[in-house]
């Protein structure tokens, strides 16, 4: 007798001790993953475990919940909007196997293809989802579908043949939307909600630079501000991706400007802030575009010393085997390469012969890179007004910060520090102290200041 009350106390502890790890697990899980991934949302969570590739090109907006057992693909990118709910065992790809590489069945390179979720979307157990889909708001899909083409507003679906059975009264959705009339964990109604603004009702910022140009600290910085909600390179894969295939022709302008709608709707800023700051190098070609978009947003152009820039590319391996590679009519994702096999090089925008190239320096490719960017931005810049553009040289960052609080129309406040962000890595540091120096055949920074200024830098690219 007194055995078995012993047996079932012990087995009631070891459950209840169980139990809780559990339940530390999933937290440790989650922390993880938000601090992984580019964006996770207020009152969301992982409820469970989940294989994540690539976090660097997920963004998770508030109150989504997914089950355990998911399994998701960032290298192509993806964003999961406000509010969906993802039961168990989820399956979602945003990149392909490029199967016409010359290897049987397939190489390790990766055909990409963003997957976005829309507000309110509930997905079932076991679903997959392939790349290059979007479903829309307020859609159902069914357990056991695979999504393999986009899924409009309202729609439910289910089987593996995604056959739609119906749709939701999609009024009603919009209405308990707008009244935030929203489930928590398990469908329970929220109490209190982080509230948002779209992007569209926020003044909006675009950081543009080279890379290696101190973006990262400027936005981080910036974002201590009460005022200020800053982002750095929110949508990280899909941008590099569409960038390089806009630069090339792949993507039309309407694609481009199609893409960038439907990625920054995506954006939600907290209604206590006054201006949203997105910095991206990969936003250079769209300015046009994004001006379009945008009409009162304003640009910072942000600008580093071509010697600094140079080292700090060459520590990193720019422009050393990282060559982009192509699939059709797009750019692929080489893993062992990633961002750095999305660069454009000189050969591509026929600038240089493949051979020229080639031939190149390490040093050459670089300081061409950081030319033919940055005569990207003041080509882009050069036609709005002056008003909506700031110059912001990175070695005068710090002094600068108060003009720049006031090109945005924010009030200055004490102490804001700017840390940089992008510092020479330990494991680089012996490296980039060995690089030595060289002779630039270019203007240095206080002449490119002088010529910005007088509205004279077309004399330093060349331009008509």
């Amino acid at each position: 007798m007194i055995k078995k009350i012993l047996e079932s106390i012990l087995f009631k502890l070891y459950r209840a001790i169980s139990n809780r790890q559990e339940e530390w697990d999933k937290i440790i899980h989650t922390d993880r993953i938000k601090r992984k991934v580019k964006k996770f949302g207020k009152g969301s969570a992982i409820n469970g475990f989940a294989k994540i590739l690539h976090p660097k090109g997920i963004n998770i907006g508030n109150n989504v919940h997914i089950g355990s057992g998911a399994l998701i693909d960032g290298r192509g990118g993806v964003i999961i909007e406000d509010n969906v709910h993802i039961s168990r065992n989820l399956t979602l790809y945003t990149s392909n196997h490029n199967y016409e590489s010359g290897l049987i069945p397939y190489d390790h390179t990766l055909i990409p293809g963003r997957v976005l979720v829309e507000n309110g979307v509930w997905i079932g157990m076991n679903v997959n989802i392939t790349p290059g889909v979007t479903i829309g708001r307020g859609a159902i899909i069914g357990m056991g579908t695979t999504v393999s083409k986009d899924v409009a507003p309202g729609e439910i679906v289910v089987s593996s043949s995604q056959k739609v059975i119906g749709n939701r009264n999609m009024y009603d959705f919009a209405s308990n939307l707008k009244q935030n009339q929203l489930g928590g964990p398990g469908g329970i109604r929220l109490l209190k909600t982080a509230e948002s603004l779209s992007i569209e009702d926020s003044e909006l910022c675009f950081i543009l630079s080279t890379g290696r140009a101190g973006s990262n600290a400027l936005g981080i910085g910036l974002k201590k501000h009460p005022d200020i909600h800053s982002e750095h390179e929110l949508f990280y894969t899909q941008l590099k991706v569409l960038s390089l295939n806009y630069i090339l022709g792949f993507t039309s302008r309407k694609e481009v400007k199609e893409e960038l709608i439907l990625l920054f709707s995506s954006v939600l800023i907290p209604n206590n802030k006054k201006i949203y700051i997105e910095s991206d190098q990969k936003l250079t070609p769209f300015i046009e575009i994004l001006n379009e978009i945008f009409p009162k947003s304003k640009f910072v152009w942000l600008i580093r010393n071509p010697k600094d820039f140079i080292k700090s590319a060459k520590v990193r391996g720019w422009f050393i085997d990282d060559k982009p590679k192509f699939f059709k009519d797009t750019v692929i994702i080489d893993p062992n390469q990633y961002s750095d096999g999305c660069r454009i090089t000189g050969d591509l925008v026929q600038e240089f012969s493949e051979e020229e190239w080639d031939a190149l320096s390490q040093d050459d490719k670089i300081l061409w890179y950081w030319g033919y960017w940055n005569k990207l931005i003041y080509i882009g810049l050069e036609k709005l007004d002056k008003s909506r553009s700031f110059f912001l040289p990175l070695e005068s960052m710090d002094q600068k910060i108060p003009e720049l609080l006031e090109f945005l129309s924010i009030d200055s406040i004490k102490d804001l520090q700017i840390n940089k962000s992008n510092s020479v890595k330990q494991k680089h540091k012996k490296q980039y102290e060995q690089i030595e120096e060289f002779n630039c055949k270019i203007f240095e920074l206080d002449h490119l200041t002088s010529l910005y200024r007088e509205n004279k830098l077309k004399e330093l690219f060349g331009g008509k």
